[in-house]
């Protein structure tokens, strides 16, 4: 069914069945090669949706991509992809993981080594 579906949307539109649609799609621009049964389809709903046609106007924006649910998950999917491949990680504050490697937060180690620095004179 899908390859039927695929075959008939990129058919030429009928000029026997459809010759006032091979015109509009002429006029609106379209080469002939353009001039397919998908795209009398496409330019249908969006007569619907300049009508007013809501749920024809959410069709054309999800069919150009540009429905934001599916956009978010496109960038998280990315992201995932990109993190578990080691690619474009970001490391926002440096304090976390100098902690997790040292154990403690780098001032804390700091004020620390100075501590130890002025014991050691005060013996001298």
């Amino acid at each position: 069914m899908k390859k039927v579906a695929n075959l008939l949307l990129n058919m030429p539109v009928s000029e026997e069945a459809y010759p006032t649609i091979i015109n509009t799609l002429q006029k609106m621009g379209f080469e002939d090669d353009m001039i397919t049964n998908q795209t009398a389809m496409l330019v249908s709903m969006w007569r619907e949706a300049m009508d007013g046609n809501v749920r024809a106007a959410e069709f054309m924006r999800d069919t150009a991509g540009q429905k934001q649910e599916n956009i978010q998950a496109q960038k998280e999917f990315e992201y995932k992809k990109e993190r578990d491949a080691g690619i474009s990680q970001e490391i926002e504050d440096l304090d976390d993981i100098e902690e997790e490697i040292y154990g403690k937060a780098k001032d804390g180690q700091e004020s620390k080594e100075k501590g130890s620095e002025a014991k050691e004179n005060d013996n001298v």
